[in-house]
């Protein structure tokens, strides 16, 4: 007995097409309006699975560490290394790819380099761009090569371009500049016991308290809760107190909730949850 390969029904395009090449009295111009309907209803869908997907990832993303010391600048600052950590695994849970590519810059000796973050069809593009410098401060002495130059304005780039697309909380790690290892050579001496203080409460970080209120807002049904949530004077006082991508998250947490309870799914097509220029996370370019 031959094997029977099962043959699946035509999706709904193809069936229309088929109809279109076969039936003279086929109206073409209800075709078109009808495969319109149907690409911007599926592209508002894939915008809100997209939009879903990285409010969960970033509610799983803690704060970034400055782990690296700029000693000309006498600074710290979080490496590319160091914020790929914290991104990648929360988007890989939810779907999300993270890559980097590179445009046009808008002028001579400038580079710009493009973070792309898709689910699925759904592709945004963030760019930054920024001149490659290779002489340094002191006296015009030339400090890296043209390559090396391009190298780390690239790296330069996409740790800002992270920071911006996924709005990244930095925090200061702990330095005590080698004061735990010298301790350990020092020699022991008898002190006289005593009772151990106290331990002082430990304080909420802005991080742990925005992924409290994004579990919370993502919980509310309608847009009265969303607005009584938002209308609480600690929610009020950290809208005034965060600062850059911990005050973008959460306005971004606060906007997609009013949008999902006042514009709930429907079979209709719209204009889609995030048109240009009116999202307040960030400003992408669809491909």
């Amino acid at each position: 007995m031959s094997d029977i390969i099962p043959i699946s029904a035509p999706d709904p395009i193809t069936a229309l097409l088929q109809r279109a090449a076969t039936d003279p009295g086929f109206d073409a111009e209800k075709f078109s309006v009808a495969v319109n309907f149907m690409r911007e209803r599926e592209a508002t869908q894939a915008r809100r699975a997209f939009n879903d997907a990285m409010a969960q990832a970033q509610a799983e993303m803690r704060e970034v560490p400055r782990d690296a010391k700029n000693d000309h600048l006498r600074s710290r600052y979080a490496t590319l290394n160091g914020m790929l950590s914290t991104i990648l695994p929360a988007c890989s849970r939810h779907g999300l790819n993270v890559r980097f590519g590179s445009a046009p810059a808008s002028q001579p000796g400038w580079q710009c380099v493009t973070c792309i973050v898709s689910l699925g069809d759904h592709v945004e593009t963030t760019s930054l761009e920024g001149p490659v410098v290779i002489a340094g401060a002191a006296g015009g002495r030339t400090q890296m090569t043209g390559i090396q130059a391009t190298g780390s304005t690239t790296t330069y780039l996409k740790r800002y371009l992270l920071g911006m697309v996924f709005s990244l909380v930095l925090t200061d790690e702990q330095d005590d500049d080698g004061e735990a290892t010298r301790q350990q050579h020092l020699p022991r001496q008898a002190t006289p016991p005593s009772r151990p203080p106290m331990a002082e409460p430990r304080r909420q970080t802005s991080a742990e308290w925005l992924d409290e209120i994004d579990m919370e807002v993502a919980a509310a049904r309608t847009a009265d809760e969303v607005d009584a949530i938002e209308a609480r004077p600690k929610v009020q006082k950290m809208l005034d107190w965060l600062q850059n991508g911990a005050r973008d998250r959460l306005q971004h947490i606060l906007q997609v909730a009013r949008e999902r309870t006042a514009a709930p799914e429907t079979d209709e097509a719209d204009d889609g949850l995030y048109a240009p220029g009116q999202d307040p996370f960030r400003q992408p370019v669809t491909a």
